[in-house]
């Protein structure tokens, strides 16, 4: 019983060893597993970043609903306090406006929705690390 019982609190252990070590090997991977596995992890939690949008996305790719081309885009973008992450999101039907501020909420590497903001609902320390001078 005594086994049984220090088998059990063992394999609790490690499951949440887990839990909280993957981030640390998803964060900035661009791959669909990392999305996937930030997705499910209970220990990820939500955050929003910010990021100013280019004229150049990565690749194209056809919906297979409506058969338009969805372009993906690999940015970098800035937490409110200025912390770089790496990430993957999609424009689903056109391609995005250049020089244009996005506000992406997300669980770890997988971008659950995003929208384009004003300068002024950006945060500073994003701005400063967009090279946006703020006085």
């Amino acid at each position: 019983m005594k086994k049984m019982f220090i088998r059990i609190i063992g394999i609790c252990l490690t499951f949440i060893a887990v839990l909280f070590i993957t981030p640390i090997f998803t964060k900035n991977n661009l791959s669909t597993q990392a999305m996937v596995i930030d997705l499910i992890n209970p220990a990820v939690k939500k955050e929003e970043v910010y990021l100013l949008t280019t004229d150049h996305y990565h690749h194209t790719q056809k919906n297979s609903v409506d058969q338009t081309k969805d372009y993906v885009y690999h940015d970098t973008s800035y937490t409110p306090s200025g912390k770089e992450r790496t990430l993957s999101y999609t424009s689903f039907g056109k391609k995005l406006t250049p020089y244009r501020y996005l506000k992406l909420t997300t669980k770890g590497q997988c971008v659950r929705k995003w929208e384009e903001v004003s300068l002024e609902e950006v945060p500073k320390d994003a701005l400063n690390k967009l090279g946006i001078v703020t006085h």
